[in-house]
């Protein structure tokens, strides 16, 4: 039985379109405009629904009805201004939707209805801040608003797990049956890998509306990442016999694969969305991006203009854009094996060291793991940390990522976009070139933990003074039972619990991969891609390649870790409020401690620092030495290496410390302080292939500083390898050195020194230009000419 008034017609089919009845919720709303073509509710939710089976033309036309009611209309209320709001985005007016949901909301102050299609709609366009603040206002009038708490969990989703899926079981609280929470939670579980755990969610939504498009589509997605493609096909084809230009199953299909960096699978399947529905401006967007990713610019630059140009307050796709139109200003590089775009403020400095770098790296790399290498692998190394944002999520920010690797397309900042010294873009690099590698040979199907394990371990073995360093605080977490089995640990990097897991995840994926090498060896290593490649999980692999459950494997590895920090023999606990709580008392506090633990090194430095502080070097220096015999690789900001250094400095003692800061940057070649305080010892010894050794590190650090340069320059000379000379003093003239014409006579010394008085005459001229009565470029430039 059907209502008999507009209202009540549209209500019902309001219920029969949540509960999965479409054929009679259209039927309803169709009646509610008989009866009253001005019932807009029933206007709007047939025209969306005609919108989404694929009626485009037809739902413009009911759409467009709103457009003439509101200049027909002159005193509508907020109610009547919201739904022609929500009708105009369909209708691709989104200024003036963003314009009435404001008008709606000033007229009805207590209208929080008009705030949820408002921040979707900033959600739509990648625009959070504004979605957030929608949201809160929301609550503001309604704290019980359940879809706003879920708009503003999908907010958090994207820089804040555990709060997201806290704000959505809030929202879960207020109305069980919110479909829509129930497909967010799940999408995370997908996000995790879940799937098992995703379908559990998907069986609550499916009870109140079996024919939920978007539930159906999150279960085949789970199907197909589980491989089991016939329960796929069954769920496509209950979907497209719902609705036959259903898109958003293959979108969303497309948008997962892009997440696991699957780029050519997510083209497949954004072209299929396309092929429904080519108004799926969401889909072209994201084809041009995996096209991108893809390294296919231009393909993937038409893509997103199209879809730019019906949507064109896409934050994420006018990024990008905008992004592309900047690439002129890159000058490209070919070697071998990469193609390299740095931008042309950086490019003189950078590319001579990026073009080594990655050629050294593919060398070493190859060796061990022999990926195709048919297509050249593009680098490119943005100046500003926004641009290289914008290149990997489309959005500025992201403060925490220095680099990825998108599998053949490589993007990290520039050290210019980072605080100066604080940022090793050669290991950042190197770290990033390791990724090729596994991901090429898995065709990216490759679990978090262990291609960042990959990742760590080969940059340390191949760069020992790039390891992470992090010993300490897992060692900490490994004896507190803080670390995470084998079969969570990719959890550590996607939904940490606390801020320092996900760079004690990367270590700890580092050592597992260190243990399977040391005692299985390289080829185990590698038997794994395949297994993963085929698309196993990490348990099943294990117990293919290993023999054994992953929970022994895991038991395995522990005893790994015992054994390779002498955990039975040093004691590394170590807490700093300890010593401060006792900084009237400390040597009496610390020989106590002592007796009671002669094995604990942190122990036998502070005891060392105490006398140093007191200028008794000749008690502090056995301490010092103690500390480092029993743990060699202390190389935390304050350690002894450092310490010892300084001692020796201050007694004279220059090859001493040239030998502990040798040391120490041996194993941490991240200080560039401490780079260059070698740097100067060794100069002022005339050791100057240890200057060179030095500073060659030193420019992955701080390549723009000029002396690092000029004092390279000088050992190479002294060394007579001039042409390795003239290439820093070029490079040199691109750092803003303070005396400019000294740095070009510079240049032309080393010319002449080389045999090559022509370019000699050159540079000398160019000094006489900035300084015409510099006497040593015309002594250069009249030897030049003899």
């Amino acid at each position: 039985m059907f209502p008999q008034n507009a209202a009540a017609l549209t209500l019902q089919g309001k219920v029969f379109n949540l509960t999965g009845n479409y054929k009679n919720a259209r039927l309803n709303f169709r009646k509610a405009l008989e009866q009253n073509p001005d019932e807009l509710s029933a206007r709007l939710n047939l025209g969306v629904m005609q919108w989404e089976w694929g009626q485009k033309t037809v739902a413009r036309q009911t759409l467009q009805y709103f457009v003439d009611y509101y200049r027909s209309q002159p005193n509508l209320t907020g109610g009547e201004l919201q739904i022609i709001a929500q009708a105009c985005i369909y209708l691709d007016r989104f200024r003036d939707a963003n314009n009435l949901f404001t008008d709606a909301t000033e007229m009805d102050k207590n209208l929080w209805q008009a705030y949820i299609p408002w921040g979707e709609l900033f959600l739509s366009k990648y625009n959070i801040p504004d979605a957030q603040g929608v949201f809160d206002d929301a609550l503001k009038i309604n704290p019980n608003a359940a879809e706003a708490l879920l708009g503003l969990a999908k907010c958090l989703s994207k820089s804040n797990f555990e709060n997201a899926i806290t704000m959505a079981e809030k929202a879960l609280a207020i109305n069980p049956n919110l479909v829509a929470v129930h497909d967010f939670l799940a999408e995370l579980e997908i996000t995790l890998g879940n799937y098992d755990g995703a379908l559990d969610i998907l069986d609550k939504p499916l009870r109140t509306n079996p024919n939920s498009l978007s539930s159906r589509t999150l279960r085949a997605i789970c199907f197909f990442f589980m491989k089991k493609m016939s329960k796929f096909a069954e769920e496509e084809q209950r979907i497209l016999a719902i609705n036959p230009k259903y898109s958003y199953l293959y979108y969303q299909t497309a948008e997962v694969l892009s997440k696991r960096y699957l780029f050519k699978e997510s083209v497949e399947y954004y072209e299929k969305a396309l092929e429904l529905d080519p108004e799926n401006w969401a889909a072209r967007a994201g084809l041009g991006t995996s096209l991108s990713r893809l390294g296919k610019e231009e393909a993937a630059k038409q893509e997103l203009e199209k879809a730019f140009a019906k949507d064109p307050f896409n934050k994420y796709v006018g990024n990008l854009l905008t992004l592309f139109d900047e690439f002129p200003q890159y000058k490209t590089h070919q070697t071998k094996h990469f193609t390299i775009r740095i931008h042309e403020k950086d490019d003189a400095v950078l590319s001579t060291y990026a073009k080594q770098l990655v050629e050294e790296s593919f060398a070493a790399l190859n060796k061990k793991y022999p990926f195709d290498t048919q297509e050249s692998v593009i680098l490119e190394i943005f100046p500003e940390h926004d641009d290289f944002a914008v290149r990997c999520f489309g959005l500025p920010g992201a403060q925490a990522f220095l680099g990825i690797c998108f599998g053949n397309l490589i993007a990290m900042d520039s050290p210019r976009a980072r605080t100066k010294g604080d940022f090793v873009w050669g290991q950042t690099l190197w770290h990033e070139l390791v990724h090729v590698t596994h991901l090429k040979m898995t065709a990216n199907r490759i679990p978090r933990w262990l291609a960042e394990g990959i990742a760590v371990y080969e940059t340390a073995k191949l760069k020992p003074h790039w390891q992470m360093g992090l010993d300490v605080p897992f060692i900490s977490a490994f004896k507190s039972n803080r670390t995470l089995p084998l079969k969570d640990l990719d959890s550590g990097f996607n939904r940490p619990t606390n801020p320092g897991q996900v760079t004690l995840s990367y270590f700890q994926a580092s050592l597992i991969v260190e243990f399977i090498v040391e005692k299985y060896g390289q080829q185990k290593l590698l038997a794994m891609f395949p297994k993963f490649k085929a698309g196993l999980g990490t348990n099943q692999v294990i117990e293919e390649v290993f023999g054994k459950n992953v929970n022994t494997f895991d038991e395995e590895f522990k005893l790994f870790v015992v054994q390779k920090y002498k955990l039975d023999e040093i004691d590394y606990s170590y807490d700093p409020r300890e010593f401060a709580a006792h900084s009237n008392d400390l040597v009496v506090f610390l020989s106590k401690k002592l007796e009671e633990n002669s094995s604990n090194p942190f122990l036998n430095f502070q005891f060392g620092m105490y006398y140093k502080k007191e200028g008794d070097f000749e008690t502090a220096i056995p301490y010092f030495q103690k500390a480092k015999s029993q743990f060699p690789n202390f190389i935390e900001e304050e350690n002894p290496y450092k310490a010892l250094a300084e001692i020796y400095i201050e007694t004279g003692e220059k090859s001493k410390a040239i030998k502990e800061l040798s040391a120490l940057t041996a194993l941490k070649g991240k200080d560039a302080r401490a780079l260059n305080l070698l740097a100067d010892l060794c100069l002022e010894s005339n050791n100057n292939e240890c200057v060179v050794e030095a500073l060659t590190k030193a420019i992955y650090i701080t390549p723009f500083e000029p002396e690092v340069h000029q004092k390279l320059a000088s050992a190479y000379l002294a060394l007579g390898e001039f042409e390795q000379a003239i290439t820093e003093l070029q490079i040199n003239l691109h750092t803003e050195p303070q005396d400019l014409a000294g740095a070009h006579c510079d240049l032309a010394s080393a010319f002449l020194k080389a045999g090559r008085k022509p370019e000699a005459k050159k540079s000398a001229l160019a000094a006489l230009e900035i300084a015409p009565s510099y006497e040593r470029a015309q002594e250069i430039l009249l030897a030049s000419m003899e």
